[in-house]
């Protein structure tokens, strides 16, 4: 019997979780278990290109598929590197290096922003279909700033895509608040509920230094934060996506950056809607009676963060993954984590400030 997990689940949520309570106990079990799944997710990657199978077989050979999200390569790097310096084991750290450098290099698509999916042909993954900050790409941006958070922002490259992808926010995703989407190459502007984790993701960025350009920066967020709980409180029991997490995490970490209580109002209007949807034993998705693994490691966590102390998994000292699983901030300075110029990813050049928001562009969905 062959037992095949998807990696990308795999690597976030259970890996995740256990580095994630490792982080907190320092239970040497966890840690083994983690590093067991680690070697089988690394040993699966495939040897011409450094990318990995989207499915591991834990009981023989990985396996992949030709046509895959973005994601289920590119949303590894975080957790796979934190594994490998609590092991000491370099070779995590370098096979997420080559593989965020390929991303960066030959998924890109136009202006700036990711394929959401990719497509095996010929030993070369090749970017297909539509390109989005959503769920499908959202995380591997995701993780390429907090790739560079995790060591502290010494990873200048890191940082970089950090800024370009802000410019690439406000510049597309900001304008009538609908999320850029790319269609055969060519911008067509869709509402996208689900990019509001961008939110979240763009504030970790990190603001502008100049004043000025710093309270525009909170400005925007703000009020594209207003228009996603409109959008949430709006939705009918019943979608698939009322108790997903990616709104509360940006109310979370918007709140710890700011202190603006408008952001813990929205939390407790999300908790007050999502309260409304309880059934008998907890929440489930629609036509299931399956509560979703992300409600209570990321959903309700993020909501609890919000209420709670800021010292409590403070972000100076913490970084989340992509499932909610927070890992400490490696101060030390790994020997690896080089400088590097600006990057233009893409060949989207951004450009150095922030725009200012008419009230005309944003508009209730």
């Amino acid at each position: 019997m062959q037992i095949a997990l998807p990696t990308f689940r795999t690597t976030s949520e259970i890996i995740g979780g256990l580095l994630g309570a490792y982080s907190l106990t320092g239970d040497g079990e966890l840690l083994q278990k983690a590093a067991h799944l680690g070697h089988l997710v690394l040993d699966g990657f495939v040897e011409s290109l450094p990318m990995p199978l989207v499915l591991i077989n834990v009981t023989g050979r990985a396996s992949r598929s030709t046509r895959v999200p973005l994601v289920d390569i590119g949303g590894l790097s975080l957790d796979l590197c934190y594994l490998g310096d609590l092991l000491g084991e370099k070779r995590f750290r370098d096979q997420m290096s080559a593989l965020s450098e390929y991303i960066r290099s030959a998924v890109f698509g136009n202006p700036g922003v990711f394929a959401e999916e990719i497509e095996l042909q010929l030993e070369t993954y090749q970017p297909n279909g539509v390109c989005s900050l959503g769920y499908r790409a959202g995380p591997v941006y995701e993780y390429m700033i907090k790739d560079s958070l995790y060591v502290a922002g010494r990873d200048v490259r890191a940082r970089d895509t950090a800024y370009t992808l802000t410019q690439v926010f406000f510049d597309h995703y900001a304008k009538q608040h609908r999320i850029v989407r790319v269609v055969s190459w060519a911008i067509r502007e869709e509402p996208d509920q689900s990019v509001c984790f961008a939110l979240g993701t763009v504030a970790l960025g990190g603001a502008p230094s100049d004043p000025l350009e710093r309270a525009l920066f909170y400005r925007n967020l703000r009020l594209i934060a207003n228009t996603c709980l409109s959008a949430f409180l709006s939705m009918e029991e019943g979608d698939p996506k009322m108790l997903r997490p990616r709104l509360a995490e940006s109310l979370f970490v918007l709140w710890r950056q700011t202190g603006d209580t408008a952001y813990r109002q929205m939390g407790l209007q999300m908790c007050e809607r999502i309260e409304s949807w309880k059934v008998s034993g907890g929440f489930t998705f629609p036509g299931t009676t399956v509560q979703p693994v992300f409600l209570l490691a990321e959903t309700f966590k993020y909501l609890y963060l919000l209420f709670a102390p800021r010292s409590v998994l403070a972000l100076d000292d913490f970084v989340f993954n992509t499932a909610g699983h927070p890992y400490p901030i490696n101060k030390a300075v790994p020997a690896d984590v080089q400088e590097s110029t600006v990057v233009h990813l893409g060949g989207y050049t951004p450009r150095r400030k922030v725009r200012i928001l008419q009230a005309q562009e944003l508009f209730p969905v």
